[in-house]
C-alpha cells in the first residue's frame, strides 16, 4: 500500500489553527454575533472579496434557519 505524503497542505478540509485567514464559516459566525444590521453589513464588507458571496450565503442560511426562531 502506498503511503501518503507527509505534507497535507494540498488536501481540502478544515484549516489548521495556525492559519491567519478565517474560514467562510468563521466569518459568518462573527457576523451573526453582531447586534445591529449596520454592524453586520459593515463586517460583511470587510470580508475578502473572493469569499464575500459564500459568507453572505452562510449568514442568510443561518439567519433564516427555523431553530433560530425558537430561541427565547
Amino acid at each position: 500500500m502506498a503511503r501518503r505524503p507527509a505534507d497535507d497542505a494540498h488536501r481540502p478540509g478544515p484549516r489548521r489553527s495556525g492559519d491567519a485567514t478565517p474560514t467562510p464559516r468563521a466569518w459568518a459566525a462573527r457576523i451573526l454575533a453582531l447586534r445591529t444590521k449596520e454592524e453586520r453589513q459593515q463586517a460583511l464588507a470587510e470580508v475578502p472579496e473572493e469569499l464575500r458571496e459564500l459568507v453572505k450565503k452562510h449568514v442568510e442560511i443561518a439567519w433564516n434557519h427555523p431553530a433560530r426562531r425558537n430561541k427565547p
